[in-house]
């Protein structure tokens, strides 16, 4: 086959892609397999193993033959607890003025979830083009979807992204000696609903609903490259935004308190529920001896067009007018996240440690909303063991390990005056202010093989 064919058929795939939607990723918070994950989920910690397709698929062409991978991975979150605050006012709630509440913060689910990944390598003769495939799905349930609280202190980055299936495929190819050009699609879907409802208490009729949805599948693209001219080694992905949306149209009539006719309800509400910006990751990483790797990574991350999970409620031509609901995103900004590995092979064993800290995209918080992700520092421990060196199996299996560590720096966020509204004789949401901080305990395992 000519170079000219292999570059149709990337450009094609590339361009079918281009305009796709999907959702969040947990390889973004914990890491997809245990080396990754160890390695302070780098990209080039990535790509020995089956889950390159979802950190570099470029890098899948250089490994040669089939790789299978399957891991196990289990997080548990724990965030501070809040006193003391304003939890309700009448631009929220059908309430008389300002009500003082707590908010616990201990309804965040933990994470236990497997993942797989494999990918094919055809060979020189195909210009080693290479398919690749990784896949995420929850052990305890199939998905929990949840928007999170409207107004009160959010966590929106760990209520329910990492609470469902996730699926990557990727092509690769190689047009020239040690470099490698790949592209992937994290495929999801998106569900549109209509409702109809009818609710009275008049005794001489009943109420009734109708529901129905579509679920549509939705794709988003992502590409790669990845080199390899001499101990130095380099990668690049870059990923197009990512989100899984929903919206539900609802008709409602309402017959209440003895009124003769129905109220006509006319409504939209919308939510993006999972949310991934435009991200672009650049990762180097150098054999200082033959015995240690070293990965250095900086990821770019354009938070400035972050879209909120909360529902948002549209009048659209209702009997009484509704006011429309208002925005819940703080300010936001572009963040960087510079990442590092390393990994030292002893006689029967790699031992890994990884570091990677991740500045809040929430710049100020003192607004409507309490929409809160704090500083990390990310710390992980690791290690890597070929079962058949070790003379434990007949087949060359390897077992890799991983520990993680996430510490969410504490911070004191500050209300300004007045409600949501602006109404000065009451508080937002959140007054007179909080601190925030947790932490998050990761741990888990995978196998892998090369045929």
């Amino acid at each position: 086959m000519s170079t000219r064919f292999w570059w149709f058929g990337f450009c094609l795939i590339s361009i079918l892609t281009v305009h796709s939607k999907a959702f969040a990723s947990t390889g973004e918070t914990y890491g997809y397999g245990s080396r990754a994950s160890a390695l302070g989920n780098t990209m080039l910690g990535g790509i020995q193993d089956g889950y390159s397709t979802f950190y570099n698929p470029a890098a899948n062409s250089a490994n040669s033959g089939l790789r299978l991978s399957l891991g196990v991975a289990y997080a548990k979150p724990s965030f501070l607890e809040i006193k003391d605050i304003v939890v309700g006012n009448t631009a929220v709630a059908a309430e008389t003025g300002d009500v003082l509440g707590s908010v616990k913060n201990d309804d965040y689910l933990d994470h236990l979830g497997q993942t797989v990944g494999a990918s094919l390598n055809f060979g020189e003769k195909w210009k080693l083009l290479t398919v690749g495939l990784t896949g995420s799905l929850p052990i305890t349930r199939l998905a929990y979807l949840d928007t999170g609280e409207a107004f009160r202190p959010e966590y929106f980055g760990y209520r329910s992204r990492t609470q469902r299936p996730q699926v990557y495929a990727s092509m690769s190819v190689s047009p020239f000696q040690n470099f490698y050009m790949g592209t992937g699609i994290a495929i999801s879907t998106n569900l549109a609903a209509n409702t109809t409802l009818y609710a009275t208490t008049n005794p001489g009729s009943v109420s009734y609903q109708r529901f129905s949805s579509t679920i549509k599948p939705g794709a988003a693209p992502y590409f790669s490259l990845y080199g390899t001219p001499s101990k130095l080694i380099w990668g690049v992905t870059a990923r197009l935004p990512n989100r899984y949306t929903l919206s539900i149209d609802t008709n409602a009539s309402a017959r209440l308190f003895g009124t003769q006719s129905g109220i006509p309800l006319v409504t939209n509400s919308a939510s993006t529920l999972y949310y991934d910006p435009l991200e672009v990751d650049l990762g180097m990483g150098l054999h200082i001896t033959p015995q240690t790797f070293a990965t250095l990574e900086v990821d770019w991350f354009q938070y400035k067009k972050y879209e909120s999970p909360t529902v948002k409620v549209v009048d659209k031509g209702s009997g009484a007018a509704l006011l429309t609901s208002i925005s819940n995103v703080p300010t936001m900004r572009d963040i960087f996240v510079p990442k590092l590995g390393l990994e030292h092979r002893f006689e029967k064993f790699k031992a890994r440690f990884g570091y990677a800290f991740r500045k809040s995209p929430v710049e100020n918080n003192n607004g409507p909303g309490n929409l809160i992700d704090p500083d990390k520092h990310l710390f992980s421990l690791g290690a890597g063991i070929d079962l058949k060196e070790a003379g434990m199996v007949a087949q060359n299996l390897i077992l890799d390990l991983h520990a993680q560590y996430h510490w969410l720096v504490r911070k004191r966020v500050t209300k300004a005056l007045g409600n949501e509204v602006g109404t000065l004789s009451q508080s937002k949401v959140g007054a007179p202010g909080y601190d925030i901080g947790g932490k998050i305990y990761s741990a888990g395992l995978s196998f892998s093989m090369a045929f």
